[in-house]
């Protein structure tokens, strides 16, 4: 199976994409992981990879069909995320 990473760094940002080929999966379809702090949190029986790319991310996107898969995830500088947030 053949898995494609790719980075570039700017000057505002880091983005990392990655693909593989193979059967994909429906993005829209995971389950959204509970609060850290929940009770539900133990019994969870799913993994947390994409939860916490969403999480941690300032950009996520989830492509899938079933030829593979592709994530790409942006973080911005700091210096870049102050800009955002002030419009």
């Amino acid at each position: 199976e053949r898995i494609v990473i790719r980075c570039n760094l700017a000057d505002d940002r880091i983005e990392v994409e990655v693909q593989d080929v193979g059967a994909g999966f429906d993005p829209g379809q995971t389950a959204a992981a509970p609060e850290a702090q929940h009770p539900d949190r133990l019994a969870w029986e799913h993994g947390l990879g994409i939860p916490l790319m969403r999480v941690l991310a300032d950009e996520a996107e989830i492509a899938s069909d079933d030829t593979g898969t592709a994530v790409r995830l942006v973080a911005y500088t700091p210096a870049e995320q102050r800009r955002r947030a002030d419009g």
